[in-house]
This record gives C-alpha cells, sequence and structure tokens, in this order.
C-alpha cells in the first residue's frame, strides 16, 4: 500500500538526480501559464498543487519515455500500485545502472552543456549590454533627430530668406542701375544747360552795352553797321573781281610760261 505523497517524493528525487529538475522548477512556468489562461482567477481554478504536480508529471514522462516506461500515467503518481511500482522503480534502476556505466561520456557532455550554458548566459549578458546601448543610442538618435529636424526647419527658413534677400538685392541693383542711368543723362542734361547758360551769358553780356544806349543811339549805331557792311560788301565784290582777273591773268601767264619752256627746250634742242 504505497502512500502517494511518498511515492510522488521518491519520483521527484529520481528527476532531481537524473534531470536536475524538481516540482519547484516547474512551479514558475506553470504559474505563468495559467495565468495566461485564467487571468486573475487563476489560483482559485489551479490550485499550486495540482498544476505544479501536472508539469512534474509532464517532466517524468519524458524520463520514464527514456527509460522504456511508455505508459506511465498520472495515476502512478495519484494512485500508485505495488506491482506498478515494482516496474517502474526496476526500469528507473536499470538506466541509473547504465547511466553510472557512461559517466564519462555523460560528464563530457554535461561539461560540454554547462560551457554551452555559460556562453549563453555570456551571450545573454552581452545582448542586454547591447539592448541598453541600444536604446541609449535610440534615445540619442531621437534626440539627434529632433536636433537634425529643427536644424533642417532653421536651414529652410534660412534659405527663404536669403532667396528673398537676393531677389532684393537683384532689384536694388536694377534700381541702382537705373538710378546710374537716369544720373547719367541728368549729367549730360546739366552739361548742356550749362553750357546753353554760359552761351546764353556771353550773348547777353555781347548784348548788354546795346541794351544800355537809347533806341536813336541804337538806330544810328545800326544805320551805321548797314553803311559799313554794304561798303565791306562792294569792297568784297571788287576784291573778288579783282581775284578772278588775277586768277585769269595767272593762268595766262601760266600758259605764256609753258609755251616759253616749249620755245626754249626747242631752241635748245635746235642749238
Amino acid at each position: 500500500k504505497p502512500n502517494p505523497q511518498q511515492i510522488q517524493k521518491v519520483f521527484e528525487w529520481f528527476a532531481e538526480l537524473l534531470m536536475n529538475t524538481t516540482r519547484d522548477v516547474v512551479a514558475p512556468a506553470m504559474k505563468a501559464a495559467a495565468e495566461d489562461l485564467c487571468g486573475g482567477d487563476a489560483e482559485r481554478i489551479f490550485t499550486s498543487d495540482t498544476r505544479d504536480l501536472m508539469g512534474f508529471f509532464v517532466v517524468l514522462r519524458k524520463l520514464l519515455l527514456e527509460c522504456g516506461i511508455s505508459d506511465f500515467t498520472f495515476s502512478d503518481l495519484y494512485r500508485p500500485t505495488h506491482p506498478r511500482l515494482v516496474r517502474i522503480f526496476s526500469y528507473i534502476i536499470n538506466f541509473i545502472r547504465f547511466r553510472e556505466s557512461q559517466t564519462a561520456v555523460i560528464d563530457a557532455h554535461f561539461n560540454a552543456a554547462e560551457r554551452t550554458k555559460l556562453h549563453i548566459d555570456e551571450l545573454y549578458r552581452a545582448n542586454q549590454a547591447a539592448e541598453a546601448t541600444l536604446q541609449q543610442l535610440e534615445r540619442g538618435r531621437k534626440s539627434v533627430d529632433a536636433s537634425v529636424r529643427e536644424k533642417e526647419a532653421r536651414n529652410a527658413e534660412l534659405k527663404q530668406r536669403l532667396l528673398d534677400l537676393k531677389r532684393g538685392q537683384e532689384r536694388v541693383a536694377e534700381r541702382l542701375e537705373r538710378t546710374r542711368e537716369e544720373q547719367a543723362r541728368l549729367r549730360a542734361t546739366l552739361e548742356d544747360r550749362t553750357a546753353a547758360a554760359l552761351a546764353a551769358k556771353q550773348d547777353a553780356a555781347k548784348l548788354r552795352p546795346y541794351t544800355q544806349q537809347s533806341p536813336a543811339a541804337l538806330e544810328a549805331a545800326l544805320c551805321d553797321l548797314g553803311a559799313r557792311l554794304a561798303a565791306d560788301k562792294a569792297t568784297a565784290e571788287s576784291l573778288d573781281r579783282r581775284a578772278r582777273a588775277l586768277q585769269t591773268s595767272t593762268d595766262t601767264f601760266a600758259a605764256v610760261a609753258t609755251d616759253v619752256t616749249s620755245c626754249t627746250r626747242l631752241l635748245t634742242d635746235l642749238s
């Protein structure tokens, strides 16, 4: 008449010896699974003893399959019988004997597993450090992105302002060019008007003595100038006629000189 609690404890010793697993090991996973299924009512629906025993049963079933027991059921834990326990324990004892004969191989694989576990732990810690670094870089990237967006907005604003200033500069340059052309035109107009004013002043200076005389004197002077102009005109006509006569005489003298030269050359030839 085996006691279920004692038999469960014996099975737990076997599982701890062979697989390093107990009900305390599977308890966190079973609790999480129960909470995932039932939420806050997990403790009321699935008590801790029942769910831990179910998780331990699954692990123990895997072990007994390796030992050669393929018909292991939950009744063997909850209502064990003597014949079943004799058979199950004999298979487990044979498996333990076989395991002791393969201690070197098991230790080698165990050491390899431990090294793998240590390597996994190192990789996990490195992964955690990398995740922390990544989170820090993400925070830094967000701040940098915010700064970059701010600078891009500032650059866009400055670029627009620069374009506005450039267009304003072009407008100012055009106005300056028009102003220079207008200034050159006004300077030329000023020079023309200055020259006209100087000429007008000179003419006025010339005419000022006449304006200060009486009309009779001006008329007499005008008559005198007319008489002098007529005399000068007659003199000019006389000189023109004399110049034409002199020109005729000159032409005649030139023709005579040519004839004399020809005669002289003829005489020279005759001589």
